[in-house]
């Protein structure tokens, strides 16, 4: 047997204060099936078998409960849905079918119905719908887990499908400069060999064949070594502009955003101005140039990293991440900064585990108060942020369950505190933003326990109801 909510004198009057707030909890709930409304002698007949002694609590780590007689086939029966897949709405508006039937059966002078049917309108109205709230709540989470999930396997299909886009690119570049390469050195052979043919078949002067020497000996079909005709002279400035400022880059990592840059430009410009064998030549020298300095780039990041020397385990871990996020903005390889990533991580895992359980040990010393719930939620959010993802799978495991069996345990005990603290504003809705300033309003209050995060909500609801009344 499922005892009343432990954290108020009277658990039906709490499991009553629910249903305000629950409704905004729940949500959009017009999947959910839609039951029948029976006549009022058979929702009698059904009502006088409810034994409210006899309740199951549904939804697994929940202390919400209903009679058992709503698990019952008779109840799928009755009304057409079993219980736990109505709407909440649906809820509601059985209460109001039941509660006239009570009306009716009393109107009858059939008290003993009466009661019956007011009691099943009341598990109807309280226990029913905080357990549908209850189990709306779970599948929302699980959804958002099922969501933060997909998304993380997305984000690494993406950094998988980036990187090997990356190696293709480069393999079809080079692919691209070899062939052009062997079209370059063809073109210059049949140009030689043409200009050859030409010479041989022109008719030479008299003084030629006496062996006169001069211009005209030299000029024979005006054709340059390479069978080419002279590129512009606007296209050798840019060429000669290029391989000056490439050649004077210096080697440091500020550099491999600006020889990136240039690499665009010439693939760009050069081949219009200077032909591709220019533009190939000073692709060939960027890519001399990068190597080197992408590789040094990387041992730096990989010696910074082993420099990190702090006492603090949260502040070593944080460093290591700024040293993380500072390589992913370089112009490195995909494996270059996956080594960079996966030697960081190394590192990071003992600290970032000692880290976890010293945050575990002084989970006691968060007082059992508001202020103490504040803290805490403060310290696990930055937990979560910095600390737990680069810890290993065992510490992470056993401090989330920790701080939120912690944070539970604090927010059970700071409630009548927080009770008073409502009850002492004014019933005025401007008093709604003070208790949004409060734990409940934080991130990090979603970890505590559903049973006494519905308390807090029905404490909430109590005063908005009583704002209500005081404005009519």
């Amino acid at each position: 047997m499922t005892a009343h909510h432990p954290l108020t004198p009277s658990g039906r009057t709490l499991l009553a204060a629910i249903t305000f707030a629950a409704g905004a909890i729940v949500g959009d709930s017009s999947h959910a099936a839609e039951p029948s409304k029976p006549e009022c002698a058979a929702l009698e007949n059904w009502a006088v078998t409810i034994d409210e002694e006899d309740r199951v609590a549904p939804v697994e780590g929940s202390r919400a409960w209903i009679p058992q007689a709503f698990l019952e086939p008779a109840f799928a029966e009755l009304f057409g849905v079993p219980a736990l897949s109505w709407s909440y709405d649906a809820a509601g508006d059985m209460s109001a079918h039941v509660l006239e039937c009570g009306h009716a059966a009393g109107n009858a002078g059939r008290m003993d119905a009466r009661k019956a049917l007011y009691d099943a309108r009341g598990y109807f109205v309280s226990n029913l719908r905080g357990v549908l709230n209850q189990q709306a709540r779970q599948e929302a989470a699980a959804q958002r887990a099922a969501e933060r999930e997909k998304e993380r396997r997305e984000r690494e299909a993406a950094a998988s499908k980036l990187a090997a886009e990356r190696a293709a690119e480069r393999e079809r570049q080079e692919a691209e400069l070899r062939a052009q390469r062997a079209a370059q050195a063809r073109a210059r052979a049949e140009a030689q060999a043409e200009a050859q043919r030409q010479a041989q078949e022109r008719p030479r002067p008299e003084r030629q064949r006496q062996g006169t020497s001069g211009p005209a000996a030299s000029t024979a079909g005006n054709v340059s070594d390479e069978g080419e005709a002279p590129i512009s002279d606007y296209g050798e400035k840019l060429v000669a502009d290029y391989r000056k400022k490439i050649a004077e880059t210096e080697d440091s990592a500020a550099s491999l955003q600006r020889l990136a840059r240039w690499e665009q430009e010439i693939r760009q410009r050069i081949p219009k101005f200077a032909g591709d064998e220019a533009a190939t030549a000073l692709l060939e020298q960027i890519a001399a140039k990068l190597a080197p300095i992408r590789a040094a780039t990387a041992d730096g990041f990989m010696r910074s990293i082993d420099s990190v020397s702090i006492a603090s385990d949260r502040t070593f871990v944080a460093r290591i991440e700024e040293k993380v996020a500072r390589a992913a903005k370089l112009d490195l390889t995909p494996e270059q900064f996956a080594t960079i990533e996966a030697h960081a991580r190394s590192r990071q895992q003992p600290r970032a585990d000692r880290a976890l359980a010293a945050a575990e040990e002084a989970l006691d010393e968060f007082p059992e108060s508001l202020k103490g719930l504040d803290a805490l939620q403060e310290d696990f959010g930055e937990m979560r942020a910095d600390i737990v993802d680069r810890g290993s799978e065992a510490a992470r495991t056993s401090y989330l369950a920790a701080a939120r069996a912690r944070l539970t345990e604090i927010a059970r005990e700071a409630l009548p505190e927080f009770e008073e603290f409502v009850d002492g504003l004014e019933d005025e809705w401007w008093s709604m933003p003070a208790i949004e300033l409060t734990a409940v309003g934080k991130d990090g209050f979603e970890e505590v326990d559903a049973d006494v995060r519905t308390a807090y909500d029905a404490i909430i609801a109590a005063k908005r109801r009583r704002i209500e009344d005081a404005q009519r």
